[in-house]
């Protein structure tokens, strides 16, 4: 008798304990979860928003075509391949998890005079930007040349930094925000 009494105790403690622990972890999933708020992008994934102003950084290496550079982490990667006079265009779109603003890396074998001359015909055909300072700077050891553009309508469009340059092998095209460009530039390397 008092085996079957300690037995039901038993039974009863595991039962107690198990609804406790299935409490807690839906109190956990219920936390967890809404907190995030879904994103359904390209994929349909489901991503963490960021709560943080601050832009995190990563490096992105193209090995088959010699190159490296830091974008924003949570920007979406898409890259085709021979459009538009590219071998490889590779952007890095913005989204809900990120204020950084998008990136894009454009490789041709064409001169770097001809790619300016092109990205120059680009927008003033578009009517959408106008240029705004042309200079010549350095990247990653060649000379290249910095295209800056101011949106027309600011409201809708952002400005654009446009850097071109090439290796005697490709001819690199780099697009982003003017904010960001710098920490880009910089670390954007070719072997």
């Amino acid at each position: 008798m008092k085996k079957k009494k300690l037995k039901k105790k038993k039974i009863f403690f595991l039962l107690f304990l198990t609804v406790i622990l299935l409490a807690i972890f839906a109190f956990y999933l219920f936390l967890k979860l809404g907190r995030f708020k879904s994103l359904k992008k390209n994929s349909g994934d489901t991503l963490p928003k960021l709560e943080t102003n601050e832009v995190i950084w990563k490096e992105y290496k193209n090995e088959k075509f010699r190159y490296s550079l830091l974008v924003p982490q949570h920007l979406l990667k898409k890259e085709v391949k021979n459009e538009e006079g590219y071998l490889s265009f590779v952007r890095f779109e913005e989204n809900e998890l990120t204020r950084a603003k998008r990136v894009a890396v454009g490789v041709s074998r064409g001169r770097r005079e001809d790619e300016v001359d092109k990205v120059k015909e680009q927008m003033n055909e578009s009517g959408l930007a106008s240029l705004i300072k042309e200079v010549k700077i350095n990247v990653s050891g060649h000379e290249a040349k910095r295209l800056d553009y101011q949106a027309i309508d600011s409201k809708n469009r952002d400005p654009r930094a446009i850097v071109i340059f090439d290796n005697g092998i490709y001819t690199y095209s780099i697009s982003t925000h003017p904010e960001q460009a710098e920490k880009i530039i910089e670390s954007f390397k070719v072997w």
